[in-house]
Formats: C-alpha cells, structure tokens, sequence
C-alpha cells in the first residue's frame, strides 16, 4: 500500500517536471519565433512636416497583431534638413504631422517599399560621399526654388510616382524656362495617364475628380 503511495507521489511529480518544462520549452521558442520574426521596423516621411524617422515594435507573427508599444526616433536626412533651412520647401499649416510608410520591414520577410520611398531614395543619393541633391540645388538655386515646392506639393497629395521623372528633367535640363516648360508638360502628362486608367476601368467619375483636382494644384497648366 505504502509502495504504491509512493509510486503515485513520483509519477505525479514527474508529471509536474514534464509540464514545467514542457512549457518551459514551448515559451523559448515562441520568445525566439517574437524576436527574430515579430521584429517590425521600418521609415516613415512625413510631407507636411518635411521630416523623417524610423520605428520599430515586435507582433505576434502570421497574425500581425502587436504586442509592444511602437518606439519611434528621427532620422537625420542632410537633403532634406539643407532643403527646410534654406526655405527651399516650408511645413505645411498644420500643427499635427502627417505620415506616409517609406518601408517596412517584418522579421526575416524582406523589406516592402511604399510609394513614399521614391521621394526618399531620391534625397538620400549619394555621389562622392556628398548629397547629390543637395549639391544641385546649392549650384542651381533658381531651379531650386522652383522645384522643390512642386515635389512638395506631389508628396502633399501622394503623387510620389510623379516626382522621379521630373527629378531626371532637373538633373539633365540646361535652359531655366525649358526646364519649367518640361516639368510642367510631364505633370499633365502624368495626371492624363491616370486619370485614362480609371476611364478604362470604368470609373469615370474617379477620372474626373483626377482632372479636377489637377486642375487646383496647378492652374498654369492647360487642361483638355
């Protein structure tokens, strides 16, 4: 009888171990599964603010949910402070900045860009270890100043897919008034393509507040 009350005593306890290091186990695994696939770090922009940070949390994997609070920092871009203090580009009136996702990385997935880094990726060029944009608008300050508040004005309204090709009219045009003249025909080039994609997916209306919204951004130009 004793025998057999020990015998219970020891296969419960064993039982006990098991399940305390059964759990044991269990939570190291999924405190490694958090820490090197529940990392999620990424760059935002902010257009209206003209300024840039990065952020980072850790989520439960697979089903995105967050689990810590998300730690922000500023990021120091040498373009686009050069741009804000030389008046290059102002803050938009608002005192509560707006946000716009440069990347995104989630654990061992890649890294996703956004539309944002096409503006971004521009700024952060460098050649000879020197600011290539910045360099340009020190050498040419006229086209600067003209330049600059259109970028800004794209960003403001999420049109980061117009901002490349007019960069490369910047980079490769000699004459001031052709240089204007061409970014401005490439702009209502852009706008025209857009708005013909929702024509052509039946969204008339879309494409009309497409052409109407142009039209306020930049009444200079000759809309159809």
């Amino acid at each position: 009888m004793e025998s057999s009350e020990k015998r219970s005593r020891s296969g419960w306890f064993i039982r006990i171990w098991v399940s305390v290091i059964a759990s044991f186990i269990v939570a190291l695994v999924l405190a490694a599964l958090i820490l090197i696939q529940g990392s999620v770090s990424g760059i935002e922009f902010s257009p209206t603010h003209l300024e840039q940070r990065s952020f980072h949390f850790f989520e439960i994997p697979v089903i995105e949910q967050q689990i810590t609070p998300i730690r922000r920092k500023k990021v120091t871009n040498e373009c686009l402070q050069f741009l804000r203090t030389g008046g290059y580009v102002k803050r938009a009136p608002t005192s509560v900045p707006r946000w716009d996702l440069v990347s995104i990385t989630r654990g061992l997935s890649g890294t996703t860009h956004a539309d944002a880094e096409l503006l971004l990726s521009s700024l952060s060029t460098e050649r000879e270890e020197v600011a290539y944009w910045k360099t340009w608008t020190e050498k040419n300050p006229t086209k600067a100043k003209y330049l600059w508040p259109i970028v800004q004005k794209l960003a403001l309204n999420r049109l980061y897919l117009f901002i490349p090709p007019i960069l490369e009219i910047a980079e490769n045009s000699n004459s001031e008034k052709g240089f204007q003249n061409a970014i401005l025909v490439q702009i209502k080039s852009d706008y025209q393509r857009l708005a013909d994609s929702f024509d052509r997916q039946k969204k008339p209306s879309v494409a009309e507040e497409i052409k109407n919204k142009a039209s306020q951004l930049f009444p200079s130009i000759e809309w159809p």
